[in-house]
């Protein structure tokens, strides 16, 4: 009975493995990446005007944009997704500082 349970659940792992594969491999349609450029442009200005913003956001912002200008549908909704994390996490960061700065004068 183990053995068998041992071979289900391993044909199931190869069943998800197979499944993100295929994901993987299937084109990003020109509004994902529209629309996660969207996002990330929307983040990145948030970021601007809470002066939190990083440089590493703008380049990555910046690749998303002429990836997306050559027809890289793929990967240009890739970096717009990693452009979108970094902005997000600059104004975690700055969010956080503000918080630990007032703790810290208050305590």
């Amino acid at each position: 009975m183990k053995t068998l349970l041992r071979h289900s659940n391993f044909g199931v792992a190869v069943l998800f493995g197979f499944a993100a594969i295929a994901a993987l491999t299937v084109q990003a349609a020109p509004t994902d990446d529209t629309a996660m450029l969207q996002k990330a442009q929307k983040l990145e200005q948030q970021a601007i005007e809470e002066h939190s913003a990083w440089n590493t956001t703008e380049q990555v912002l910046a690749q998303a944009v002429a990836l997306k200008q050559k027809g890289d549908h793929a990967g240009a909704a890739s970096m717009a997704a990693r452009a979108a994390e970094l902005a997000q996490l600059s104004l975690d960061q700055a969010r956080q500082q503000r918080r630990d700065w007032k703790n810290a004068v208050v305590n």
